[in-house]
């Protein structure tokens, strides 16, 4: 009995984690994306009223709007590196911490590549920002 009580409670716990937190989730990716909507809504009803009531010419308006191009494209970006560099330094310390901590064992060695996971992907994540990726369009002048 007390057997299963462990298993189920060994179990049970990851997968409700893992659930709650894909539900967690689901629910913000949800409500940012309805919040980024919205907030394009605004700005560009007001951007059209202001063209109709003729304080807003259409040069300027399209300054705007490829402002807005440009603000995306750089937040992109700038999540790309900071992802990155996150994982490439994050898999650093785990590999420091892996080593110090189990460099007695006789194969150590299978640790580390788990270790580089995350390196490979900040390293990958960084040279597709830098080196690979589409360069960024021209900042609006205006």
């Amino acid at each position: 009995m007390e057997h299963n009580l462990e298993a189920v409670l060994l179990l049970g716990i990851p997968i409700v984690g893992v659930v709650a937190i894909c539900t967690w989730l689901a629910i913000v990716g949800f409500a940012r994306e309805r919040r980024k909507e919205r907030e394009a809504l605004y700005r560009y009803e007001t951007a059209r009223k202001l063209v109709d009531q003729g304080q807003l010419d259409f040069a300027r308006f399209q300054t705007f709007v490829e402002g807005e191009h440009w603000r995306a494209f750089q937040g992109r970006r700038e999540g790309l590196k900071l992802a990155g560099w996150l994982l490439l330094f994050g898999g650093a310390m785990l590999t420091g911490g892996i080593a110090t901590l189990v460099s007695r064992t006789p194969d150590w060695g299978q640790f580390l590549v788990i270790s580089a996971i995350p390196e490979v992907l900040g390293l990958g994540l960084l040279l597709y920002v830098y080196l690979l990726g589409p360069r960024a369009p021209r900042a609006p002048s205006g």
